[in-house]
This record gives structure tokens, sequence and C-alpha cells, in this order.
């Protein structure tokens, strides 16, 4: 499929924990829920219409816009993320009535999935993730991984956010950078752009040592990785995501 054929649908709202949720709905049959990364500009629609024809042919599929992404609400995000939007997607199930879904996770989109599962194992089918590690350290690669810190830095800078930031990052996200067109790096250009996600994104990020976990005590435990000392995943996604 001509990834820049398709023009976005208008797409539908919900109420969801407090958030206005804008998400694509299609097709009939056992649900399929597909959730975005958390770059710069990413949205569902972007992340998932080249395959979002090819679930709706057997599927009842879902592109939900995360919270801060695309027309959903640019709440701010006062606990971890992952469980903030893991208790927001488990409150759009009860509103667009659906006791239980696979999921398809892209980057963000797949460590909530998994959080999802860890937290609300009863409203989990399949779950296919890809790029979502929900570790914050590896023996193998050094971290963050390349694509991260052009994520991390695109916000930063007197310059702002620029296309040729856009390029560059895009173009390093996949495996064959030839298939970025000039389109796609418009399109997602100016959902980084809008002064609202301008806005948001340039906020000082909260401390997030301070939860109550280490507050009541809690104290890291070593790992088996290199005699590193880190936290839980569970304590990670609890409190600094």
């Amino acid at each position: 499929m001509d990834r820049t054929a398709v023009t976005e649908p208008a797409g539908t709202f919900v109420e969801a924990g407090g958030v206005r949720l804008h998400y694509h709905e299609l097709g009939r049959g056992d649900p399929v829920i597909c959730l975005h990364g958390a770059g710069p500009g990413a949205s569902a629609w972007s992340n998932f219409k080249s395959n979002a024809p090819a679930f709706a042919a057997r599927h009842r599929t879902f592109l939900v816009y995360l919270p801060q992404y695309g027309r959903s609400d640019k709440v701010a995000i006062p606990i971890g993320r992952l469980t903030f939007t893991a208790r927001v997607l488990e409150a759009f199930m009860d509103a667009v009535a659906i006791p239980s879904a696979h999921f398809v996770g892209n980057s963000m989109g797949g460590q909530v999935a998994l959080k999802m599962a860890i937290e609300t194992p009863h409203r989990m089918k399949r779950i296919a993730v890809l790029g979502a590690s929900p570790i914050s350290f590896s023996a193998l690669t050094p971290l963050p991984v390349e694509g991260v810190r052009l994520i991390q830095a695109y916000y930063r800078g007197a310059e702002g956010p620029t296309r040729a930031k856009m390029r560059t990052l895009m173009e390093t996200l996949v495996s064959t950078p030839g298939i970025i067109t000039e389109e796609m790096v418009d399109e997602r250009y100016a959902a980084s752009a809008d002064p609202e996600v301008v806005a948001l994104f340039t906020k000082p990020l909260p401390r997030t040592r301070t939860c109550s976990r280490i507050s009541a005590g809690w104290r890291p435990r070593r790992s088996s990785c290199g005699g590193r000392t880190t936290g839980s995943a569970r304590w990670r996604w609890d409190c600094c995501w």
C-alpha cells in the first residue's frame, strides 16, 4: 500500500478515565486495539494506516491516540506514564464495551500493552509488540539507543523542533531510510510542531524518585546483569513510567 495515499478519516471521540480520546474504528469481529509509539509527532494513523485494512478484514480494529497525542487531550500525567495510560485504556475498553481484546503495540504502545497484561490480565487476549523494551538496562547494547537519544533531543535547543530533525529521526527508526517520503516527514513534523504539543513536551519533567515505594523505605535490589544495582521492573513501571 502507498503510505502517503490514504487520507485520515475524522475518527471518533470518547471520554475514558477523565481523558477525551480520539480513535478510529474499522471492521467487525474479535477486537484488536493498536497502540502507537511515543516519538515526536507519533500518531495512531501514521503508525497503523498501512496495517489497518488487513486487521479490519477479520477484526473490529481500533487505532487509539494515546493521551497527549493527536487530537486526544493534552493532559498532564501526574503518575507513571505506563500506569496512567493503562488505566485510561482500561476505561476506554469499558466505554466502547469491549470486555477483552488483542493488542498490537509499537514502542511505548507495546510497553503500555505489557503493563496492562500485568495489571489487568483478564482484559488481554494476545499481544504483539515491536520495539517495546520493558526494562531500562541491557547487557547487549549501550542505552539509550540512537533513536531514543534523538527523541529526547528533538524539542531541546534554541531551534526547537525542526523538519531536519524529524527526517533524521524517522530515517533512524527504520531499516531502509529510502522508504521515508517528503509527505511522511511533513505529516509527522506538522504534528510535532503544534504549539500545544511543543508547550507540553518542553515542560520540565517531574522528579520520579520521590514515589511512595522509595519514601516508604524501598531500596533497589541487585540484579544478575553484570552486578548492576537496579529496581525491579514493577517498580520502574509504577514509579518512573
